[in-house]
């Protein structure tokens, strides 16, 4: 749901799924890795190199699958994946086995297979249950690795496995690492999260599981790069410039070509009218933001971003 609200909506509510458009296949030769292939490409090499496959015997297998440009642009292209991959397995190694250490249990080479998965069950005032699986765990950190450019729907998955965690197993501290290239150019991103204990982290959870009962029953206009945007500028400035440097995001970014997006608000809607209003249970949390997109930002970011760490290599 906060990785994609309307399409959440669409989809849960209405049962209404959309037939979009595909391209035409195109049979020619590849001359560059790029879109969906190119990050096809990196992902597997990646997994690869997590589960302790040397990168080098993971870009010769990609090279015989035949899905590469050919000679010399395909070995240059595979190249800057193997590069790209290195520094992101390296980051996760030192994050896994931090967490591993730090529980008592021995390194491994290969990440993905050391790895555990975690049920969760966890107990909320209102009497309902969480309930669910959370993988990638090295000792009480969840580590995950993306080769995508790290970016808010990955940290806000995190926030969220993090919180049940927590709320599930009180007893121990919980983080979650999750690392990716670098939005800004070439290197590696991470961010850390590190929920609060006991009844906070309760609290947290609880009122994200009210927002998905509220996303059950309308398009919420939360979406995650504009209403991070939002909520970072809203940290140093009035709702007013925030919003009007979000929509600067909004006007160029690809969530307004959003198909559900679209479906919600119209083709190229202007960012002022998918704010909407605050209503009144917004405004007793954010009298200051009287924009239901501003109020909705804050109320999931706020609490992500005061218990987060960045990092960059």
């Amino acid at each position: 749901m906060l990785e994609n609200a309307p399409r959440w909506f669409a989809q849960t509510t209405l049962d209404v799924g959309l037939v979009v458009d595909e391209d035409d296949v195109d049979d020619r030769l590849p001359l560059a890795l790029t879109g969906l292939s190119g990050w096809g490409v990196g992902d597997r090499v990646l997994r690869a190199a997590l589960a302790g496959v040397d990168p080098e015997r993971a870009k010769q297998a990609e090279w015989r699958r035949g899905q590469v440009p050919p000679r010399e642009l395909g070995r240059a292209e595979l190249q800057k994946v193997v590069q790209y991959v290195g520094p992101l397995r390296m980051v996760s190694v030192e994050a896994a086995r931090e967490a591993d250490t730090a529980a008592g249990r021995p390194a491994s080479a290969d990440l993905l297979g050391s790895a555990e998965t975690l049920d969760v069950r966890a107990e909320l005032p209102d009497g309902r249950t969480v309930v669910g699986t959370v993988p990638g765990v090295h000792g009480r950190r969840v580590v995950r690795t993306e080769y995508s450019r790290l970016g808010p729907k990955h940290r806000l998955r995190a926030w969220v496995q993090a919180l049940a965690l927590a709320v599930s197993d009180p007893g121990h501290t919980w983080d979650a690492v999750t690392i990716g290239r670098s939005p800004r150019g070439p290197g590696v991103a991470w961010s850390t999260l590190a929920p609060p204990d006991g009844d906070a982290a309760t609290a947290l959870l609880a009122d994200l599981l009210a927002l998905r009962d509220e996303a059950a029953r309308a398009p919420l206009p939360f979406l995650p790069e504009v209403s991070l945007k939002y909520t970072e500028e809203r940290r140093t400035s009035p709702a007013r410039d925030a919003l009007m440097r979000a929509g600067w995001l909004w006007n160029k970014g690809f969530e307004r070509k959003d198909p559900y997006v679209v479906l919600a608000w119209g083709r190229d809607a202007v960012l002022d009218d998918v704010a909407g209003h605050a209503t009144t249970a917004d405004l007793g949390r954010h009298p200051d933001d009287p924009t239901r997109l501003g109020a909705l930002a804050r109320r999931v970011w706020d609490p992500l971003l005061d218990h987060e760490l960045r990092g960059a290599r």
